[in-house]
């Protein structure tokens, strides 16, 4: 099954606006977890529509109150809910996410590769290359804690027995340049090797 991206799936009126921000008396409100049924594709768009809206939300916000998230706030606040809708779809569906992202196993993704490849197949679910690259940018203390969102990613593959192991084995399958590698030192090795065996062979005739 190749790589789907539901991005064009996700609905319209889409939670986290500032109409239902209001109702509930304040603009940095989260609304309530998205409600997931169990089908994957309906779980799917319900979990990114909520995600991309609170992607949203979040950028919006001054950069001083992004990167101060650790402390109570509305980045506290759109953070911890994102990461609670995050956790119960992962808890649902690791193994078919999984399944999606690697066309049934048939791909080996090592980790970097299928964590960059989730987010751009379910927006939302972890960080995409430009919030890593902008990450990077601020020390330790101001970061948003996206590794954290990786993290409960990897969290989800590696507690489904499929995806887990499927995983483990993508990342202990030599990489090019590994393989390059050998390659070239096989081929150091190979004349010295068959000289060496050869003077044996010669040598036990005398």
């Amino acid at each position: 099954m190749p790589i789907t991206t539901v991005a064009n799936q996700i609905p319209s009126g889409a939670p986290w606006t500032d109409a239902g921000a209001a109702a509930a008396g304040s603009r940095h409100t989260s609304p309530d977890s998205p409600k997931l049924n169990g089908d994957f594709r309906s779980d799917t768009a319900e979990v990114c529509a909520y995600l991309t809206a609170g992607e949203e939300r979040l950028a919006k916000l001054p950069g001083e109150e992004r990167h101060a998230w650790r402390r109570a706030g509305p980045a506290w606040t759109f953070h911890q809910s994102c990461r609670k809708a995050r956790l119960a779809f992962l808890a649902r569906h690791a193994e078919r996410i999984h399944d999606e992202l690697t066309e049934g196993g048939r791909h080996h993704l090592r980790i970097d590769d299928l964590v960059y490849a989730a987010a751009q197949a379910f927006p939302g679910l972890v960080p995409t290359r430009a919030q890593m690259d902008e990450e990077r940018l601020y020390p330790q203390p101001e970061k948003e804690g996206r590794e954290i969102d990786q993290g409960l990613f990897l969290w989800g593959m590696l507690r489904s027995p499929t995806a887990g192991r499927h995983l483990l084995h993508a990342m202990l399958r030599p990489t090019p340049v590994r393989w390059n590698c050998c390659r070239t030192s096989a081929a150091a090795v190979a004349p010295t090797s068959a000289r060496r065996a050869w003077s044996a062979a010669t040598a036990s005739r005398t």
